[in-house]
C-alpha cells in the first residue's frame, strides 16, 4: 500500500511520524559560525539547555581556517527568554563569531 518493502516498513516504522504544522512553529533552527577551539560546540549547547530548549539536530562541518560552521534545531515549547533574547545570548558564548536565526 505504501509502495515500500516489507523490510523497509519494519525498519522504520517506528521512525516516522505524521508532520503536524502547529508544532513546526516551536522549533528554532540557527546557524552558528564558532572558533576551532576545544569547547565551544559544548557552550553553545550548555546555553540551549539552560534556556529549556530541547536540542532536535546538530549538524558541523568539518573546521576549516581556524572555524566551523554548526547549525542546531531545537523545540523551543518551554524556553525561557523570548526567542530573539535567546538567539542574541548565543553570540556572548565564548568562541561563537556569529549566530544566524534560520527559522
Amino acid at each position: 500500500m505504501a509502495g515500500i518493502s516489507r523490510s523497509a516498513y519494519y525498519k522504520y516504522k517506528d521512525a516516522v511520524f505524521p508532520y503536524e504544522g502547529d508544532r513546526a512553529s516551536n522549533i528554532l533552527t540557527v546557524h552558528l559560525l564558532l572558533k576551532d577551539m576545544p569547547g565551544v560546540l559544548s557552550g553553545v549547547l550548555a546555553a540551549f539547555a539552560e534556556a529549556g530548549t530541547n536540542i532536535l539536530t546538530v549538524n558541523q562541518n568539518i573546521p576549516a581556517g581556524g572555524v566551523a560552521t554548526v547549525s542546531v534545531s531545537a523545540r523551543i515549547d518551554l524556553l525561557k527568554h523570548p526567542v530573539d533574547a535567546f538567539v542574541a545570548s548565543l553570540s556572548q558564548v565564548e568562541g561563537v563569531k556569529k549566530v544566524l536565526r534560520i527559522q
